[in-house]
């Protein structure tokens, strides 16, 4: 194998590797996103609860 072959073999190397890293860290945004709206609804439906001086909360429904 001569030099350019390894030249290019590297260069295509190097722009998949930063293609998955693009990739990746898109996901893992969308991954956060996904969590954070999650939470928010969690955090609404915990909200929404009766208080437990007025009623009991059956966490086994």
């Amino acid at each position: 194998m001569d030099l350019s072959m390894s030249i290019a073999s590297g260069s295509m190397s190097m722009s998949t590797a930063r293609l998955m890293t693009d990739m990746n860290v898109a996901l893992m945004g969308k991954v956060l996103d996904t969590a954070q709206v999650q939470g928010e609804v969690l955090q609404d439906m915990m909200e929404s609860v009766p208080s437990p001086e007025t009623h009991l909360l059956d966490v086994y429904a």
